[in-house]
């Protein structure tokens, strides 16, 4: 257990440090990341360790006690869906208390359908197999998560490059200005490519965190959306009806509703030897240990990726705002710096923001250089100019 717990540490150690990325974004590809992948370590755990466990008679065979339980965990189990929103039925979620009770009369009572009793209308059956792959689905999702950042390091391949350049002992000036801010070079067209292509990513998160929350909704049976709302209301209950699990009940615990941990499961006995053929159909009560643990991941994953959606949404928000109010971003600098940065793009106020970031000494000569380039080399007073720079940067 203690390595478990170590590794479950290891998995959500963050070391903070300034990353080329915006921490709404780092929110989904790191959180949301590493809270998937120790959902799928967790209900991974339940999936090799638990086992289905069936409430099997006396009077069943020997033969049939053996192998039902691994039955159904292939076949799967099953309630009834009729059943499912009766909040005054005395019994197991879902469960008739008359297992061979198959249909239900226009009053609601349980019946046994057969040809013969046209009033009986035959319930369905709703199947829950997802213990049988869950972790692996949890999984998938985490790397969906991770996807768009794959597409942000292919996007910002000159950001990681220009992060590279500066952390050598000795940045070469020229080369950065001349690959990053010379547009002969770098031309407009591909900078504004970047510009639209990173809020792209922006709302491609946003769309992530509603396709996972679609997904498992579907996965779910339709029961997953109103997963958190419907928990937070039956929190509220009293303890006695809110754990009331077989007497009449006035309202269905909201982890039942969306993984029971109790259903059934038809197992087929099928023999013979030289005298005899048997075929038999058992019906057995199961209980599903591996659910509850379900249940209390997919609470916490349901708030968290609803906060993914809002964190996304403020990501892309503060993108465009960022993008509009750019000439507002460097007003406090120096009088000579901000006529540098007015003759920027978008994207190459980003790479000057991004030196200055991560190394202000060589920010500094950078915009010097930018500024004696694209100010003093067309001002017919250069010089003049170019003291007066000096003066600014160094007050």
């Amino acid at each position: 257990m203690s390595g478990i717990t170590g590794d479950l540490k290891k998995l959500f150690n963050f070391k903070y440090k300034v990353r080329n990325d915006s921490p709404t974004d780092q929110y989904n590809r790191m959180f949301m990341v590493k809270a998937l992948l120790a959902a799928a370590f967790l209900t991974g755990l339940s999936w090799y360790k638990d086992s289905i466990k069936c409430i099997i008679p006396k009077t069943a065979d020997g033969a049939v006690a053996g192998y039902a339980p691994q039955a159904c965990w292939i076949n799967g189990l099953f309630i009834y869906d009729e059943l499912r929103e009766r909040t005054n039925y005395a019994g197991y979620y879902g469960i008739p208390n008359e297992l061979d009770a198959n249909g239900t009369f226009t009053d609601g009572f349980t019946c046994v359908a057969n040809p013969g009793n046209d009033q009986c209308e035959p319930m369905t059956k709703m199947f829950y197999l997802q213990f049988q792959w869950f972790p692996f689905f949890l999984a998938i999702l985490a790397f969906l998560y991770y996807l768009p950042y794959l597409c942000f390091r292919y996007v910002n391949n000159d950001l990681f490059s220009l992060k590279d350049s500066i952390k050598s002992q000795s940045p070469n000036l020229d080369d950065i200005s001349k690959n990053y801010f010379d547009r002969a070079i770098n031309p407009l067209s591909r900078q504004n490519f970047k510009i639209v292509a990173n809020i792209v990513i922006k709302i491609g998160y946003l769309l992530v965190n509603v396709l996972v929350f679609v997904f498992t909704d579907g996965v779910l049976n339709g029961d997953f959306k109103n997963y958190g709302t419907s928990w937070i209301n039956w929190s509220s209950l009293e303890n006695e009806d809110a754990y009331n699990y077989v007497d009449i009940r006035k309202f269905v615990k909201a982890g039942e509703r969306l993984l029971p941990s109790f259903a059934l499961c038809d197992v087929l006995e099928v023999g013979m030897d030289i005298k005899h053929t048997l075929i038999n159909k058992h019906r057995f009560v199961c209980e599903l240990s591996q659910h509850v643990l379900y249940q209390y991941v997919l609470m916490a994953l349901w708030f968290l990726m609803v906060i993914g959606m809002v964190v996304s949404i403020i990501g892309i928000i503060m993108q465009l705002v960022g993008y509009v109010t750019r000439s507002f971003k460097f007003a406090n600098e120096e009088n000579a710096a901000r006529r540098v940065f007015e003759t920027l793009s978008i994207r190459e106020g980003e790479y000057l923001s991004f030196i200055r970031k991560k190394n202000v000494p060589i920010y500094g000569e950078l915009v010097r250089k930018l500024y004696h380039d694209r100010i003093d080399a067309y001002s017919p007073s250069g010089s003049s100019k170019r003291s007066s720079f000096h003066k600014d940067t160094h007050m």
